[in-house]
């Protein structure tokens, strides 16, 4: 179990690194975080940052299946960060080039994503090089969706002291492209409604 600011979320575990140890590196020699659980599906879902991260706008995973099956999709999905920062600059009739003290920044942003959330967009969701595709139901995709929630909120950037922890009242689009049929849609937060 999970707790993810005032939610309880049994169906997911947090498998931590080892304390003193380093990271894993996979054979493609990608840094992996740490790894989340969903328990009822089995499937793992590991963030990482590749050489390809575009200067982390985006946010990459690796989802591995239970046991007995073995393929591995990779997951990517864009930070909803500089939307945030752009109601913010919107909120206060600011333009691109006008700053913002950090202050004002780190308050409004908290009270935007407690009230609205962040806009997600995951453009990605294909196997890995050389890996089979995975067989998809409504079980797994929900699944992804509370996982890449929970992932985006606890490796996000407000992950500072004064910000609200969540689960806020997000959103993830699954583009139409270069992502299987099976997952395509919008999804609002299934975990908010539980941290209410």
């Amino acid at each position: 179990m999970v707790r993810w600011g005032e939610a309880d979320i049994a169906e997911l575990d947090q498998i931590p690194l080892a304390p003193g140890s380093k990271a894993p590196v996979d054979e493609h020699h990608l840094l992996a975080f740490g790894t989340t659980l969903h328990r009822p599906t089995g499937l793992r879902l590991t963030p990482y940052q590749s050489d390809w991260n575009d200067r982390g706008m985006n946010r990459e995973f690796y989802l591995t299946p239970p046991p007995g099956e073995a393929w591995r999709i990779e997951v990517v999905v864009r930070d909803g960060h500089p939307l945030i920062r752009t109601r913010v600059r919107d909120q206060l009739g600011l333009t691109l080039n006008d700053a913002i003290p950090h202050d004002v920044e780190v308050d409004l942003s908290g009270r935007m994503l407690v009230d609205f959330g962040e806009v997600f967009d995951c453009f990605t969701a294909a196997p890995a090089w050389g890996e089979p595709a995975a067989v998809w139901t409504v079980e797994r995709r929900d699944a992804l969706v509370l996982m890449l929630f929970w992932a985006l909120d606890r490796y996000g950037r407000y992950n500072h002291h004064t910000f609200p922890t969540g689960p806020f009242p997000s959103t993830l689009k699954f583009e139409p492209e270069g992502v299987p049929e099976a997952l395509h849609g919008t999804f609002r937060n299934p975990a908010w409604q539980r941290g209410q």
